[in-house]
């Protein structure tokens, strides 16, 4: 019993109504603070990291544990930059396509009403069974412009254990 309890709190998509586990998510983000904190960090990060270029892609690996409002806030940042917005791509690993296109929508939509130049590239599926032969392909990498990762959630996250 223990072993199932531990893998629907890792993974509890197993386990649980896709719907249910994303509202929780939601609500976690809403609720706690750590996960504001992580990504207002991590913002900062990428600012001071990208301060000088005029290129740059942000990829998110954080999967299931995605937020659109970290990136709606770096776009608001990078609007109010005193030399001007660089060019932004930011690649989302997800492996819900409806949570992609509302994401790949308002973010969009956002970019468009701060004159931030934006583009989005929407991967749908696991960061587990992402073709690792075909990386450059499948997360749209381009010669030229500085990149940033972000995967908080997976870091922390133990690698899913094995059915037996």
């Amino acid at each position: 019993m223990v072993p199932a309890v531990a893998d629907t709190l890792i993974d509890p998509s197993d386990h649980l109504d896709c719907r249910c586990v994303r509202a929780a998510r939601r609500s976690f983000f809403e609720l706690s603070p750590f996960p504001k904190a992580a990504a207002a960090v991590g913002n900062r990060v990428i600012l001071e990291a990208m301060e000088n270029e005029k290129n740059f892609h942000v990829i998110d690996l954080a999967g299931p544990a995605a937020q659109p409002r970290q990136w709606i806030q770096l776009l608001r940042d990078f609007h109010s930059r005193p030399e001007g917005a660089p060019h932004l791509r930011l690649t989302i690993v997800h492996d819900d396509g409806e949570f992609l296109a509302k994401v790949s929508e308002s973010l969009t939509d956002e970019a468009d009403e701060l004159d931030v130049p934006f583009q989005v590239h929407c991967v749908a599926g696991q960061i587990e069974t992402l073709d690792l032969n075909d990386l450059h392909g499948v997360l749209g990498l381009k010669s030229g412009e500085a990149r940033a990762i972000v995967c908080g959630h997976h870091a922390a996250a133990p690698p899913p254990r094995r059915r037996r």
